[in-house]
């Protein structure tokens, strides 16, 4: 039961923060066109100190093995939807979205306050090769013709 009141209170604690940045547009205070702005100083400020954060521990064979076991899961994710993509009759785009989910901006704050700091050490390396694998296999699947 804890876990799952964690993690209703995260998921609401992100409802609170678009709610908020619904009034400040509507109040004016910041326009519509802002939002590239804030979202670009998360994409190169903020997710890089959490990657490199993540990273600042002492590498055990613990946590070598997870290490592994998270980039094995990423690939795997290609091989599982191979395999669905005929019966469930995936376009590309499909495909593609079932593979490469959008999960770094909520994943890694859930996470970490869910399951705790030590964790966004695998998550980020997961989010790594996916997005390593979304520059390159998803281009691939995406730019392919049906």
């Amino acid at each position: 039961m804890g876990l799952s009141i964690l993690l209703a209170e995260q998921i609401l604690s992100m409802f609170l923060t678009m709610i908020v940045g619904y009034i400040i547009v509507k109040i004016g205070l910041f326009k519509e066109t802002d939002s590239k702005i804030i979202s670009n100083m998360v994409v190169y400020i903020c997710s890089p100190c959490v990657i490199i954060d993540a990273f600042q521990i002492e590498l055990t064979d613990d946590k070598l093995q997870g290490l592994l076991i998270a980039v094995v899961a990423a690939i795997v994710m290609i091989g599982g939807t191979k395999l669905m993509e005929k019966p469930l009759h995936f376009n590309r785009i499909e495909k593609a979205s079932v593979i490469y989910s959008n999960s770094g901006y909520l994943l890694i704050p859930l996470v970490g306050n869910v399951l705790g700091k030590e964790w966004v050490f695998y998550t980020t390396a997961y989010n790594l090769v996916q997005t390593v694998l979304l520059w390159t296999h998803a281009v691939g699947i995406i730019s392919k013709k049906d």
